[in-house]
């Protein structure tokens, strides 16, 4: 898992090695992104879905659960349990 991410102004890329990788996640992706890198970084767990929510100014939880299926499918992040803050960061 890489230790850092550059934030663009609606993306985040990921870094290895200092050179930004070619896959970028823009907008609420990109947003979602950074909040759990933050969390893990901040407090060693991401932020649960409500709290997700929040962060990004969200007022639906469907939606912050759509974005986070969208991430798990694209390989972004994967679960190591039923429940999203149990989620790590895999690029």
């Amino acid at each position: 898992m890489p230790n850092c991410a550059a934030k663009g102004d609606s993306c985040v890329r990921w870094m290895v090695s200092g050179e930004p990788s070619a896959g970028a996640f823009h907008g609420a992706r990109g947003a979602v992104l950074s909040q759990i890198r933050r969390s893990v970084l901040d407090r060693g767990e991401a932020l649960s879905v409500r709290e997700l929510g929040a962060a990004l100014g969200l007022r639906s939880l469907a939606s912050v659960v759509y974005h986070l299926k969208n991430l798990e499918r694209s390989g972004a992040l994967v679960r190591d349990g039923r429940n999203w803050n149990t989620c790590r960061l895999t690029r």
